[in-house]
């Protein structure tokens, strides 16, 4: 175990094309680590997981998918060469013991990217079980037993790592925080920061998953409030839990200025993003929605469009309000819609919000930032005992 790291196995049913595992996998390689990807996700049919498996039968699939898959995983990392160090990558919370026993294996630290709660996601953001019944108990339990089956956790930011602290008994010496980035081979490519769109109407851009700390109801009500501006169109791309409400919302109150269409691919996506006038990040109100730093408020800074997102302490903590990102409260549609207005309005002011924060992306978030980060982190171990056992 104090054998210094050349090698790193990124292992499990993570989804391989998910934004935050495509970095971390870059900054691996820019780091110079040699990185295998022994991988078979069971993961990426599914755009809301925990609600995906509710009932009796799609929780014996589900088992039933993970024991093929486990069997296959393992098999795979014995034949793999050399592994100083095992990174269980997201979603990889079921991973975690067969994920403990293969890392002693073949002697490797394991650090696991937690990245998100599943209590958190399921309980206190999406509202798929109650908070105290027995789903939400045990939910919180595979939390706090995956990270504790680790040698380190990577968390996205400090917000996220006081909650894992806090709420669920996580030791913070175990906690590296590591930000989600851009997926820079499209967001982050070379272009002139003075670039900008005379595009007519003007995009307002929002795309995600639609979860509800993105409160895209908030962006729909603001659209209504801007419908009497011929030269403002708002594009809403993407699936998930809250489009059909986003939908419905803006079919009652008979808007023409929106549009949603479907999820797209990547390339398509930053296209997208360098069209807008606006990139929007999430508004919603959950305790989710103040500890993140989404993939799409990096991806935006990073194409360098001016970005307005709520108002938070991960917001706060990342970013400079008014000069690199355009806060305003959370469910706020009115202030949205004020703060989308004058940008839209006031051109060197947003051309002026777009450069700084795209400056404020590679000096702080890319890629070869996160590579700096996790070189050190790999580089300097810490002892750690066994998991302790949960009381």
């Amino acid at each position: 175990m104090g054998r210094r790291v050349r090698s790193v196995c990124c292992w499990g049913t993570f989804e391989r094309d998910y934004p935050r595992n495509r970095t971390l996998i870059a900054a691996l390689e820019r780091a110079g680590f040699e990185v295998t990807t022994v991988n078979h996700s069971v993961w990426e049919r599914d755009q809301d997981k925990p609600g995906a498996y509710a009932g009796l039968t799609s929780k014996l699939k589900l088992g039933l998918r993970l024991a093929g898959a486990y069997a296959l995983l393992s098999w795979r990392l014995l034949r793999v060469g050399r592994c100083d160090l095992m990174l269980v990558m997201y979603p990889g919370h079921f991973d975690m013991p067969l994920a403990r026993v293969l890392s002693r294996l073949k002697r490797s630290r394991l650090v696991f990217d937690v990245f998100i709660s599943l209590y958190d996601y399921a309980v206190t953001d999406r509202g798929l079980y109650r908070d105290g019944s027995r789903p939400a108990r045990l939910l919180r339990w595979i939390d706090r037993r995956a990270c504790r089956l680790a040698d380190e956790v990577l968390i996205d930011t400090q917000a996220h790592l006081r909650f894992f602290v806090e709420k669920l008994g996580v030791s913070p010496e175990r906690i590296h925080v590591v930000p989600v980035g851009a997926d820079e081979p499209y967001f982050g490519t070379d272009r002139s920061e003075e670039d900008d769109t005379d595009d007519d109407p003007r995009l307002v851009l929002f795309w995600g998953k639609y979860a509800p700390l993105h409160g895209v109801e908030v962006i729909v009500r603001c659209a209504a409030r801007l419908r009497r501006r011929g030269d403002v169109r708002f594009l809403m791309v993407g699936e998930g839990q809250t489009k059909p409400l986003a939908t419905r919302l803006a079919e009652e109150s008979g808007l023409t200025n929106v549009e949603f269409i479907g999820s797209v691919p990547p390339e398509e996506l930053a296209i997208l993003t360098r069209r807008a006038t606006v990139c929007l990040g999430i508004f919603g109100t959950t305790p989710k929605a103040g500890r993140v730093i989404p993939n799409k408020v990096y991806s935006a800074l990073a194409a360098g469009r001016a970005v307005v997102t709520a108002d938070s302490p991960a917001m706060n903590r990342g970013l400079v309000a008014d000069r690199e990102v355009v806060l305003v409260p959370p469910g706020r549609d009115d202030l949205l819609a004020e703060a989308v207005t004058r940008l839209i309005d006031d051109r060197e002011r947003r051309r002026a919000i777009a450069s700084a924060g795209r400056r404020a992306y590679f000096a702080r978030f890319s890629t070869g930032v996160i590579a700096e980060q996790l070189r050190q982190i790999i580089d300097t171990p810490r002892d750690r005992p066994g998991p302790p056992e949960d009381r």
